[in-house]
């Protein structure tokens, strides 16, 4: 039966690529057979990234992100190779690391070792298979919040995502802090580069580890939706924090991986107008975002020109430019505007 899943799998994947009125009309029909069997049983299949062949379930959509954004989520490949560049002792912490897809995307780049934290018991036993597949790889079953309790929750899965719901008929879930995760995983107590993908309690998180990254200070990559926030903190206070604590710049990149602007964590009209737009949308918007402490601004500096288009591309864009246009800085080899930077 498991040859069978993999084949329509792979037969979906394929019809998806092609064009044509036919092949879009196939695509259709094998994509609802597959949400069909994924209501009764959602068998595990393979795909490749990389050179790692990842197990995952039918119903995750991943490969179909990537089947059409061929470089979806590639950004924090990137930036992981950046920083081993300038930490050769570099050593990562994912958070929210589902199947374990960013391990065999971040390994694409550079080759380091990475705690992985999955709360949900699905997505935990099939990353404990995934791991073993890769090497310097640990994992912890566990969910993150901003401080050490028990909540009425259940974890809820949709199209290869979880997040927690909560439901005060249900037996309690256990929220650990990072910095307790730690105290069991003392090797990466010191770890430079932070991921975080939890749909909706990145922030909590954040909050719970302040002292933590107070001391560390590594690099975070974080997913922004303040939509989806269940915690009652919002994106502006613990940019703030963040702020406070010693981090300086921050580059965002849209859902898809692709590079948007960059901007100093001082700007405050910057980080309440973003705030804004991605508050709006019912959930809809959202981005990442990489934040950096003052003693990584030159590693800020690599990653965001290795981002950008090149200086002459920016400058024949601005020639284009009327002659008044009130936000550019026409002297500078940057386009900026109250110290966001347009990318």
């Amino acid at each position: 039966m498991n040859i069978i899943y993999q084949y329509l799998f792979e037969k979906t994947l394929d019809r998806q690529q092609k064009k044509g009125r036919f092949n879009r009309l196939l695509f259709k029909i094998m994509n609802e057979f597959r949400s069909l069997i994924v209501r009764f049983n959602d068998p595990l299949v393979k795909f490749p990234i990389g050179d790692f062949e990842l197990l995952l379930p039918l119903s995750h959509q991943l490969p179909f992100y990537l089947n059409n954004y061929p470089n979806y989520s590639y950004n924090l490949g990137r930036i992981a190779r950046q920083v081993k560049e300038k930490y050769s002792d570099l050593k990562v912490i994912d958070i929210g690391a589902n199947i374990g897809d960013s391990v065999a995307i971040m390994r694409q780049f550079a080759s380091f070792p990475i705690l992985c934290i999955e709360g949900d018991d699905n997505y935990f036993s099939i990353l404990e298979k995934n791991a073993d597949r890769v090497l310097d790889v640990s994992v912890e079953k566990a969910h993150v919040g901003d401080s050490s309790q028990i909540t009425m929750s259940e974890s809820q899965r949709n199209g290869g995502t979880a997040r927690l719901v909560h439901s005060p008929n249900l037996q309690g879930v256990s929220i650990k802090t990072l910095p307790e995760i730690l105290a069991k995983h003392s090797d990466f107590s010191s770890a430079k580069m932070i991921k975080i993908d939890t749909d909706g309690y990145d922030f909590a998180i954040l909050k719970g580890a302040i002292n933590y990254l107070a001391d560390v200070k590594p690099i975070i990559f974080f997913e922004y939706a303040p939509y989806l926030s269940k915690q009652n903190d919002d994106g502006i206070s613990i940019l703030s924090q963040l702020r406070e604590i010693g981090y300086k710049t921050l580059l965002v990149y849209d859902n898809l991986g692709n590079y948007m602007f960059s901007s100093d964590l001082d700007n405050s009209v910057f980080i309440e107008e973003i705030n804004n737009y991605f508050l709006g949308g019912n959930g809809k918007r959202y981005c990442d975002m990489c934040v950096f402490p003052i003693e990584d601004n030159d590693l800020f500096q690599i990653i965001r020109d290795s981002e950008i288009p090149s200086i002459s591309t920016r400058e024949e864009v601005i020639k284009k430019l009327p002659p008044n246009f009130p936000t550019l800085n026409r002297t500078s080899n940057h386009a900026t505007a109250t110290n966001l930077t347009l990318g």
